[in-house]
């Protein structure tokens, strides 16, 4: 847990929420199809009453948003190397 907390600690809110979001909405629906996963975000965030063109559009703006992809990748490839080299010591 102290790891993911670390992990977590450098990204926004924001891109938090929606990696979560969209981790838990393949895992529920077991697909990455996103015209299926806009079905069921708006209950995975407590928002049902929100179109399910909206989520949409918010699922294919996590995936085209270059500067959070860039934080999320570089996150976590800083967060291997961690634990890489916990390993090898």
């Amino acid at each position: 847990m102290d790891k993911s907390k670390d992990f977590a600690q450098h990204l926004s809110p924001a891109l938090l929420n929606n990696l979560l979001a969209v981790g838990c909405a393949i895992l529920i629906k077991e697909t990455v199809n996103l015209n299926k996963l806009k079905n069921h975000l708006g209950l995975l965030l407590g928002n049902r009453q929100t179109k399910t063109d909206s989520h949409y559009r918010r699922l294919t703006r996590f995936f085209t948003n270059k500067t959070a992809l860039n934080k999320l990748w570089n996150r976590s490839a800083e967060a291997m190397a961690d634990n890489m080299g916990a390993r090898l010591y």
